[in-house]
């Protein structure tokens, strides 16, 4: 029930956007396996169809545009989007996002915190880590501060803003003018 995305980019660049999201739905499959696979037994094609049917939702969902579009024609974020997708065609309890943000544009930004804010509504458990703060900002309930592998801080954004042992990790010794 826990899937996860990476923080690098990472796609079957020569499969479509679809057969990319099916790799994710094709984990859950109930009839899977060789024999039924080869033969295309009837369950094995109720199994295809459901997968499919995950696939396509999961990329509406996210708003990858052109599912029939091979993965290396999609931008650095509609690949993001992507890795989002075939996590979420896994059907899983839990997701975790590995810098969700890295090199998005403001309007993409805007649409990543919105998708984040309908898949926490849906129910789904999300676990985000991120350093671009102004997006933590818009997307977390809780924050919890690492520093060298170790929990510093955690509570509510503004707990964590204020707390010392944040301030020196992120800004040392220096004073903001």
């Amino acid at each position: 029930g826990v899937v996860g995305t990476q923080q690098a980019t990472a796609v079957f660049p020569d499969l479509t956007a679809v057969q990319n999201a099916l790799v994710g739905a094709g984990l859950r499959l109930e009839h899977d396996g060789p024999f039924r696979t080869f033969f295309r037994t009837p369950k094995a094609r109720v199994d295809e169809r459901v997968a499919e049917h995950k696939a396509l939702g999961a990329l509406q969902l996210v708003g990858v545009p052109d599912p029939d579009r091979p993965a290396s024609e999609l931008t650095a974020h509609e690949q993001r989007l992507l890795m989002i997708a075939s996590a979420l065609a896994t059907a899983p309890r839990v997701v975790l996002l590995d810098e969700p943000a890295a090199g998005a544009s403001a309007a993409e930004l805007d649409r990543l915190a919105e998708l984040l804010h309908e898949l926490r509504d849906s129910g789904l458990a999300l676990l985000v880590i991120e350093h671009n703060l102004r997006f933590v900002r818009r997307v977390a309930d809780e924050v919890t501060v690492l520093e060298a592998g170790h929990r510093i801080a955690s509570g509510t954004l503004a707990q964590v803003a204020s707390n010392e042992a944040v301030k020196m990790a992120y800004l040392g010794r220096q004073k903001l003018s």
